[in-house]
């Protein structure tokens, strides 16, 4: 599988991700609906690693590692914006993510001393230009109350902790780590740490009885957590987590596309002009002609 289907596949899962969350508001506790798709996800990938006969043996310091993967991309950032859509729109949230793109070029050069491209830096510039534009009506509706200030502050926070997933991740690749037993070791550290919140919390171990629960809860566990993790995870080690960053730039485009099918979500003037920015972003990240030959002749080997 090569880099282009991975990224495709990364934005269209993750894109859709924000619905199935959605399905889930109100059936149970958020902390307990991140605790059941972390469980689950990790039980899925342990499962795997032990048909595939992946050895999950790491050094002590490596876990330290892990465990921090496992904290910032796989719960902690999901209490942080499972809780900022209590305060403010999911589109708001959307746009606040999408600054992973930024972040992650932030965080490679105070971690790896790499310096973005020219064309890095000048499509992601571009792209979150149009995701400005594509969410400008949401952003002059929201009034600066408490509320609203304090979920910005919540999405924002969570949007840095996965960024810096995005770099323990390639730290990992760089010491020779494993993705598949590493996400399988990372799960088990998120689930963990989802679960003694959930005790801190108090929160009852609810099981609801919704269909639509569970169907949207085994699509973030098989796709969201796993497929769309691995894909982007080996996006990092392929083409480093600035590019793999990227990604989020469009995750917000699909989800309103989601919406507007799904929900009535009604799209403008501007929708359609900040999505033109938005694309062209991507064009000219991609431009470069080392990073065309990555996309191309990269392959992937599950």
């Amino acid at each position: 599988m090569n880099n282009a289907i991975l990224y495709i596949l990364v934005v269209l899962v993750w894109g859709t991700t924000w619905f199935a969350i959605k399905l889930q508001i109100g059936h149970a506790p958020d902390e307990i609906s991140i605790l059941y798709r972390a469980a689950l996800a990790a039980i899925f990938l342990l499962t795997w690693c032990k048909i595939k006969k992946f050895s999950l043996r790491f050094k002590l310091g490596d876990h330290v590692f892990l465990c921090a993967l496992g904290l910032s991309m796989f719960s902690l950032h999901n209490l942080f914006i499972y809780n900022a859509t209590n305060y403010i729109i999911s589109g708001i949230i959307a746009v606040i993510f999408s600054g992973v793109s930024f972040l992650s070029i932030v965080n490679n050069f105070l971690f790896f001393r790499t310096k973005p491209s020219f064309n890095v830096s000048l499509g992601a510039l571009i792209g979150i230009s149009g995701l400005c534009v594509f969410f400008w009506g949401e952003i002059t509706r929201t009034t600066l109350q408490n509320n609203t200030l304090k979920g910005l502050g919540l999405a924002a926070i969570g949007t840095l902790i996965f960024s810096l997933g995005g770099s323990i991740s390639r730290r990992n690749h760089n010491k020779g780590l494993d993705i598949i037993p590493s996400l399988a070791i990372g799960m088990v550290y998120g689930t963990f740490a989802a679960f003694i919140y959930t005790l801190a919390q108090s929160s009852p171990f609810v099981l609801p009885k919704s269909a639509v629960y569970w169907g949207s809860l085994l699509y973030l566990v098989i796709l969201g957590s796993i497929v769309a993790f691995l894909c982007y995870l080996k996006l990092i080690k392929n083409i480093g987590p600035e590019l793999a960053g990227y990604t989020a730039v469009l995750i917000p485009v699909v989800a309103l596309i989601i919406s507007s099918s799904l929900e009535e979500y009604t799209w403008s003037t501007a929708h359609l002009l900040g999505l033109v920015f938005v694309i062209l972003g991507n064009i000219i990240v991609m431009r470069k002609k080392s990073l065309g030959e990555i996309f191309i002749s990269k392959r992937f080997t599950p």
